[in-house]
This record gives C-alpha cells, sequence and structure tokens, in this order.
C-alpha cells in the first residue's frame, strides 16, 4: 500500500546543558551522609536530591538563567546553610558551567551540664 499524501515536518533542535554540585559541611561534626539532601531548580519544578557524598547534577536544560536552591527542611539534623542557600546558574551554549557549591554548618547543641555540688557537714559544736 502507497501513501496517499507527503507529509513534511521541520524539527528545531536545542543543544541542552547541566550542571554539577556538592553540599558540603564547612563547620561542626560531618553527619553520617550528606544524602537526600533536596536541591531544587528555580525557576522550573524540577528538583534533584544529593548521594551520600552530598553530590548533585541537573542534566538535560536548555540555555536560560536558573537559580539552584537548597532546600532547608532536608538537611541533616541540626545543620543550616552557612553561606548562601541559593546560587544563580546560567546555562549558554559553549560555556562551561562552574560546579555550585553549597556549604552548611552543623551546630549540635551541647547537652546541658548538671553539676552536683558536694557540702561537707561538719559536725555542730555542743554548747557548753
Amino acid at each position: 500500500m502507497a501513501p496517499k499524501r507527503q507529509t513534511r515536518a521541520e524539527l528545531d533542535v536545542l543543544r541542552l546543558a547541566g550542571f554539577e554540585g556538592r553540599v558540603s559541611v564547612v563547620e561542626g561534626p560531618p553527619p553520617e551522609t550528606l544524602g537526600n539532601i533536596l536541591v531544587r531548580l528555580l525557576p522550573t519544578g524540577r528538583y534533584t536530591t544529593t548521594d551520600g557524598q552530598g553530590r548533585f547534577a541537573f542534566y538535560n536544560l536548555p540555555e536560560g538563567d536558573y537559580e539552584a536552591a537548597l532546600d532547608g527542611e532536608t538537611l541533616p539534623e541540626y545543620a543550616e546553610p552557612a553561606g548562601p542557600g541559593r546560587v544563580p546558574v546560567r546555562i549558554r551554549h559553549g560555556e562551561e558551567q562552574p560546579a555550585v557549591d553549597f556549604r552548611i554548618r552543623i551546630r549540635k547543641p551541647e547537652q546541658p551540664m548538671r553539676k552536683i555540688f558536694e557540702r561537707q557537714i561538719t559536725p555542730e559544736r555542743t554548747r557548753n
């Protein structure tokens, strides 16, 4: 069976790019893992999570201006950003995108110290 008519399609091919980043601890004891920290790509609805060493990446991005944002609610226990929680990302064809680095500090609260004071009791002197 032969086609009845010819169809023509024109497609635009867009080059896509990406970038990588990392979440690292700059102050405080390192947590067991830096995995599962959520990083959002604004203004898109895209997001990714970090691996156990805090690395993350976004791929297949069209040229444009974005913002990588750290989701503070997914940070390890007692962690807080030690710098900006949002970093501008500029994707341009032919330009290499530097890695995006987020820094966090871990401020584990000190356990309250309970001090017990000993008082030496001396026997009372008897009155004469």
